[in-house]
């Protein structure tokens, strides 16, 4: 079972479809949304990586343009579904 936070997540983004890519799915866009969301997710124990990743997104989603912000939804999207790039760990010397 997906996770509350993320649930939430992807319904903000099947607004944001249906209305056009407006960034009103939520009041202040999304980009608004991504701290309080973040503190949420944190909570809820989710893999910093991804809250990073899924924030980073939210904060793109916000700042790009109507024709722009569906590709970054699929973005968002893949991320919440578990496909986002952790950080590597570093290489030894």
């Amino acid at each position: 079972m997906a996770s509350p936070v993320l649930t939430r997540l992807e319904r903000i983004l099947d607004l944001e479809e249906k209305q056009g890519w407006r960034n009103r799915g939520v009041i202040g866009g999304l980009q608004a949304l991504a701290e309080r969301w973040s503190a949420d997710a944190s909570a809820e124990g989710l893999d910093p990586a991804q809250i990073d990743a899924l924030v980073e997104g939210m904060r793109a989603y916000g700042a790009a343009t109507p024709a722009d912000r569906p590709a970054l939804a699929a973005q968002i999207r893949r991320a919440a579904a578990g496909d986002y790039a952790p950080p590597k760990p570093p290489e030894p010397a």
